[in-house]
């Protein structure tokens, strides 16, 4: 399921919002489609999902923990790269407390979301998961650090 042309020229007009030229470039039409539209973007292309999924801990703007069937995982945010934060020195990562603060209230503490892990790439070199997490209210967080600005497009795998 495609956007609509409206909705796309919609999103090519908010890409201002970015404050990025390289974003046109990066983004194309199936990836704002799995952005903007989660369950239904990933059905049938093989993403691993797990529902119900507690939140436990946001470690930054593009890595969490959560529970999930009694176990607690390291998540990585598929698709975007936060600023680095530095937990034993915060006043040295503005820009990472940052991040990481507009995750937290995205999705804190205690909350539960729904996790598309990648299908080709599902974990990374520092035993994360690589995948969507979506609140449950059915927004896609990758998209929501875009939009704040908290994070820029990556399509890395590490």
């Amino acid at each position: 399921m495609g956007m609509t042309d409206v909705q796309l020229k919609q999103w090519q007009l908010d890409l201002n919002y970015f404050r990025t030229k390289t974003l046109l470039e990066v983004l194309t039409q199936d990836f704002l489609t799995t952005l903007w539209n989660p369950p239904s973007g990933y059905a049938g292309q093989g993403y691993i999902q797990w529902q119900n999924a507690e939140v436990v801990r946001i470690i930054d703007g593009d890595t969490i923990i959560v529970r999930y069937n009694g176990q607690e995982q390291r998540i990585r945010l598929a698709g975007i790269d936060a600023p680095e934060y530095d937990q034993n020195n915060p006043s040295n990562t503005p820009a990472g407390l940052a991040a990481r603060e507009y995750l937290s209230d995205l999705i804190p503490p205690g909350s539960t979301v729904s996790v598309f892990i990648h299908p080709q790439f599902q974990m990374d070199d520092y035993d994360r998961w690589m995948g969507f997490v979506v609140t449950g209210d059915g927004y896609n967080t990758s998209a929501q650090m875009l939009w704040g600005n908290k994070a820029q497009v990556w399509g890395g795998t590490e």
